[in-house]
């Protein structure tokens, strides 16, 4: 009787991953909106510095990414780039969009964050080379005449975002997406 266990075929690891993935974003997706609820309009805000929140969001979905072949990267200023912002709340909502990038890309694609400096605000940029979406299409699924309060990642961010008075756009590209999240950059 043998107990050696056959290696786990690279698919099987990166369908493993996957699920994982998806299991834990639910999760986190749940809890936000909970606080959410709980919190009403209220934010605990912080000074945040949205370049290492931006790394810190793509190191976390890296192996995400890496398990489904979709190449994920990020263009940050080498400088703090600093905004008033409740920090947990904030990366949930960045961390949705960038799950939702690498979940509807193909294999073989590209997923990129991308943070810029607006004036006296900024402009953070997901984009991908995926299928993309109509412009009805983005304004359902961010919350524009969509279900309330759902708990899904895009709810989530259109939330985070409306309480934060920051700006959230979808572009259509060809091929794919760039969502854009804008907001005021602190004193």
């Amino acid at each position: 009787l043998s107990t050696a266990t056959p290696d786990a075929s690279p698919k099987l690891v990166a369908a493993a991953m996957g699920e994982a993935g998806s299991l834990g974003a639910l999760l986190r997706n749940r809890a936000t909106a909970a606080q959410l609820d709980a919190q009403g309009e209220v934010l605990a805000l912080a000074s945040v510095d949205l370049t290492q929140l931006c790394e810190r969001v793509v190191a976390r979905h890296a192996p995400l990414a890496g398990g489904r072949g979709v190449e994920l990267t990020s263009g940050v200023p080498p400088e703090p780039v600093r905004v008033e912002a409740d920090p947990t709340l904030l990366e949930q909502a960045l961390g949705n969009l960038v799950s939702n990038a690498v979940r509807y890309s193909r294999p073989g694609g590209h997923v990129a964050v991308v943070l810029d400096l607006d004036g006296p605000g900024f402009l953070v940029r997901v984009l991908d080379d995926g299928p993309g979406l109509s412009a009805a299409e983005a304004s359902r699924l961010l919350g524009e005449g969509g279900p309330a309060h759902s708990g899904r990642g895009l709810d989530i961010v259109a939330r985070v975002v409306r309480l934060h008075r920051f700006e959230l756009r979808c572009c259509a590209q060809a091929p794919g997406l760039e969502v854009q999240l804008r907001g005021p950059r602190a004193a």
